[in-house]
């Protein structure tokens, strides 16, 4: 028998997953991002344990005090909108009201709650009602992500959003995420710095590179900072050393100075970095 909880398959020969999770490691690290070299919080919960019981998609069962309180508290009403439009979008359904706002559900929500164009509805317990529906679907396509590699918050929050889910379905799984420690973006940037440093690439390209996951500011000067200036120096000679054993015979000593200097400057070190690793390597 096997049981499942996002894309994770335990089964009775298996019952922690390990077989599924070795193989997700595999994907990560063929993708760049090494588990073999220290990494975050997010992927040591995955790989040591179960996933923690709040994250199970029960919306009906408060998982907080916080749920509780809140579930034990009247809806209000909200104000009255109608449909503009439904549409058919990656195999999902698309709706979109005449005050602006869109949702993004499954076929078979659709079926569980007939809806047409014109038709007038409570927008905030239309709101409600989605992203309960959608918590269990959202949460498992995040679990999934953090079994291939660690996220930032930020992947995980554009990833979601692509998807069409609810913004207070992805509050709410971030929210989860979080809580249960899967989620954090100071460990991520360290591990990140650590593994692309690795990798020979330079710290201006490791901030850039941050800044896409959304991360900068305090963290990811933190991870920048714990990159070791030795092994930074070390990895822009050996770059210089492979870039200046590709020089032409009898090429011009200030033409492949620049060339040198140019593909440090592309992996990402400073100028004044790639200048003195390339004058030192032609000294040699």
């Amino acid at each position: 028998m096997v049981k499942e909880y996002g894309n994770t398959p335990f089964t009775e020969n298996d019952p922690e997953g390990k077989n599924f999770l070795a193989r997700e490691k595999g994907k990560a690290s063929r993708s760049g991002f090494s588990s073999d070299r220290p990494a975050p919080a997010p992927w040591k919960e995955i790989k040591s344990a179960r996933l923690p019981e709040e994250l199970a998609p029960r919306a009906e069962v408060p998982v907080s005090r916080a749920d509780a309180v809140e579930q034990a508290q009247p809806e209000a009403a909200g104000p009255i909108v109608r449909v503009s439009e439904i549409e058919r979008v990656r195999g999902r359904i698309r709706i979109r009201m005449d005050d602006g706002s869109s949702y993004t559900i499954l076929k078979s929500m659709l079926r569980e709650r007939p809806m047409e164009v014109n038709q007038a509805v409570d927008g905030a317990e239309f709101s409600r009602w989605v992203a309960k529906k959608q918590y269990a679907s959202a949460m498992e396509k995040a679990v999934g992500m953090l079994a291939v590699r660690a996220r930032s918050r930020d992947e995980i929050r554009q990833a979601l959003n692509r998807i069409g889910y609810a913004p207070e379905t992805i509050g709410r799984v971030m929210g989860r995420l979080e809580a249960a420690k899967l989620l954090d973006d100071a460990d991520f940037a360290q591990a990140w710095a650590q593994s692309r440093a690795a990798r020979k690439y330079g710290p201006r390209r490791i901030a850039m590179e941050l800044r896409r996951k959304g991360i900068d500011g305090e963290a990811a000067q933190a991870a920048l900072d714990s990159l070791a200036g030795d092994e930074q120096e070390e990895n822009a000679l050996a770059l210089a050393r492979k870039a200046l054993g590709r020089a032409k015979a009898g090429e011009d000593p200030r033409k492949t100075r620049q060339r040198v200097i140019d593909s440090l400057i592309r992996r990402g070190y400073g100028w004044e970095a790639a200048r003195r690793a390339c004058d030192r390597v032609m000294e040699e």
